[in-house]
């Protein structure tokens, strides 16, 4: 465990150290404290899901966001009948729902047995509010997926200005507040 990490005054569970050290991995979150990470932790909580099983689909509400720890995860549009992307371990999926406040636009299915670490909006939300250059980051890849939606013709660029504004006006409230 890095330095950064080193919790050794704090006990933790197998478990916990074990989320540690992935998330740890993930760029998103260079710039959290050792402290920071424990917050993150202790607020998500890792999630196995089996073989092709769906994690959230199209319409769903949206209430959280999904770090993949290991695995594969399919994104598709079943309303389209269309693969959208393959997402690996250290890749995040449910920021735009939750950030538009809209429902789910995407079907997400794991192709392998995969570990998910899931984080509360209101807890997601904490750490942005702190670490804007987060907030910057997954804004950033929030607009290039939705490229990506309106290059396949899943949501149109009417949908996409919209889904800017809204994404811009929750950004500026969430690190507002």
């Amino acid at each position: 465990m890095s330095d950064r990490l080193h919790t050794s005054t704090i006990p933790l569970t197998r478990t916990k150290r074990e989320l540690l050290v992935a998330l740890n991995k993930i760029p998103y979150f260079e710039g959290l404290t050792a402290e920071e990470f424990l917050y993150l932790v202790n607020q998500g909580y890792p999630q196995t899901v089996p073989a092709l099983e769906y994690v959230c689909r199209e319409g769903d509400t949206a209430n959280s966001f999904y770090i993949i720890l290991t695995g594969k995860i399919e994104v598709i549009s079943l309303r389209k009948k269309q693969h959208i992307a393959v997402l690996n371990a250290g890749d995040f999926f449910g920021e735009i729902a939750l950030f538009t406040g809209t429902t789910r636009i995407a079907t997400c299915r794991t192709l392998v047995q995969s570990k998910l670490f899931v984080i509360h909006r209101d807890h997601l939300k904490y750490i942005l509010t702190i670490h804007r250059e987060i907030a910057e980051k997954i804004a950033l890849k929030l607009l290039e997926r939705q490229n990506t939606l309106m290059d396949l013709g899943i949501i149109s660029e009417s949908d996409t200005e919209i889904a800017l504004d809204l994404i811009r006006k929750r950004l500026q409230t969430l690190l507002r507040t």
